[in-house]
C-alpha cells in the first residue's frame, strides 16, 4: 500500500536515498568476479547501508533474510545470497534498496562473472534496451500501458519472452507501493 503521489520535500528524500542506492550499487559491482559469493556482496552492501546512515530495505522484508537481492543466471529476480561461487560468464542482477530518511532508494542492474558468451551479451544488451524503451515510452497522459507495450514489442523482436509474475512497482515510504507497472502490454 501506501501513496502514489509524493511532496515535494518527499521526492527530495527519495532521490537522496535512490542516489544512496546507486552508489551502493557500483561499489558492490567491483567485487562481481569469479570466484565471489553471492553472500560476500551481501555482507559489502550491508556494511555500506549501514555506513551511509540507512538500512538495507530487504532485509527482513517478508522473511527475506539478506541485504540485497542477487539473482544469478535463470533467477528471475529476489534470489538470495548464498555461498556459492560465482563462476565465469555467469549473469548476475543485483539489487539494492536502501531505507534513509524515512524513504526507500531502489535500483539494480545486471553484470557479467568473466566474460560471458555471445549469447548472454545479446540478452543483457536487450534487456537493457527494453527498459530504456520502457522508459522513453512514459509520457504526460498517456496510459502506463504504453511502458508495457514498449517493452514487450523489443524483446518480440529477439524472441524473448516477458515474465508476467513480477512487475515494477512504486517505492516512498513503503518499500513497495500500491503502484504496479507490468513489463508487458495489458489493455
Amino acid at each position: 500500500s501506501g501513496r502514489d503521489v509524493r511532496t515535494a520535500e518527499e521526492l527530495v528524500r527519495m532521490r537522496r536515498a535512490c542516489r544512496e542506492a546507486a552508489k551502493i550499487l557500483r561499489l558492490a559491482s567491483e567485487l562481481v568476479k569469479p570466484g565471489v559469493t553471492t553472500d560476500e556482496i551481501d555482507a559489502y552492501v550491508h556494511e555500506l547501508t549501514i555506513k551511509a546512515g540507512g538500512y538495507p530495505s530487504p532485509l527482513g522484508y517478508r522473511g527475506f533474510p539478506k541485504s540485497v537481492c542477487t539473482s544469478v543466471n535463470e533467477v528471475i529476480c529476489h534470489g538470495i545470497p548464498d555461498d556459492r561461487p560465482l563462476r565465469d560468464g555467469d549473469i548476475i542482477n543485483l539489487d539494492v534498496t536502501i531505507f534513509l530518511d524515512g524513504v526507500h532508494g531502489d535500483t539494480n542492474a545486471t553484470y557479467f562473472a568473466g566474460t560471458a558468451d555471445e549469447e548472454s551479451q545479446q540478452l543483457v544488451r536487450v534487456t537493457h534496451e527494453c527498459l530504456m524503451k520502457g522508459i522513453e515510452a512514459v509520457k504526460p497522459n498517456r496510459p502506463i500501458s504504453d511502458i508495457g507495450r514498449a517493452i514487450e514489442q523489443h524483446a518480440d523482436v529477439y524472441g524473448y519472452g516477458v515474465v508476467r509474475a513480477y512487475c515494477g512497482h512504486g517505492i516512498g515510504d513503503v518499500f513497495h507501493s500500491g503502484l504496479q507497472i507490468p513489463h508487458y502490454f495489458v489493455e
